[in-house]
């Protein structure tokens, strides 16, 4: 599978990142000099002191980005996601599983990203556009440290397959399964709250009621 990130700021630079070890990921960015800092292995203006996987490449030209890619992912600010989506329209076919990782709604049509997409795209399948949500910090997803998202997309099988594409990455189970999981989950954090428990118990005690749900 070969990716495509558009958008070359801490949150696209982080998921190109954890995809480049596992599949072809080719990483655009606006400006040059920051292109080739990427290609060297770091990203000074939004990421300093982390290195890149050396599989990752990137690039200031959209058409050499998408070129050949099984999938886009959207990583562009939410004032600039329109215009950056139709210089890349026409390189895009209709069945191509696009996922936008951008906060935000668009001014002035308060249209959410993936509404967007579904605009300037008319004639896409809308069951292949989907959204990367968290809450997520980029920085402590590259230095290692566990976390959890949540992708929103009609076709389940392609959003499993981004779940397993990144790096250390799985799927959790969908929405029916999902009291299985926040249920548990939910009376550590009471029991937190009440102070009947501690924080490292109530962390070790869900991460261990979590893994029993996913596995089971």
């Amino acid at each position: 599978m070969k990716v495509a990130v558009i958008g070359a700021g801490s949150w696209g630079t982080t998921v190109a990142a954890m995809l480049a070890p596992k599949c072809e990921t080719t990483l655009w960015a606006r400006r040059v000099e920051l292109a080739e800092h990427i290609n060297g292995g770091t990203n000074p203006d939004y990421l300093p002191g982390f290195e890149l996987p050396p599989e990752l490449a990137a690039t200031t030209n959209v058409e050499r980005a998408i070129d050949g890619a099984d999938v886009l992912v959207m990583g562009v600010p939410s004032h600039g996601y329109r215009s950056v989506l139709e210089q890349a329209a026409p390189l895009l076919a209709p069945e191509m599983p696009i996922l936008s990782l951008t906060k935000g709604i668009e001014q002035p049509t308060l249209m959410r990203m993936t509404e967007v997409t579904s605009d300037v795209l008319r004639d896409h399948d809308r069951s292949h556009i989907g959204a990367l949500t968290g809450p997520n910090l980029a920085k402590e997803i590259l230095a290692g440290a566990a976390a959890a998202s949540v992708i929103a997309m009609t076709d389940n099988e392609i959003a499993e397959t981004f779940a397993l594409s990144g790096a250390d990455g799985f799927p959790m189970p969908n929405i029916p399964e999902m009291g299985s999981v926040w249920g548990p989950l939910g009376e550590q954090i009471l029991g937190l709250r009440n102070l009947q428990i501690d924080a490292a118990t109530a962390m070790a005690n869900a991460a261990e009621q979590v893994a029993a749900a996913v596995e089971g």
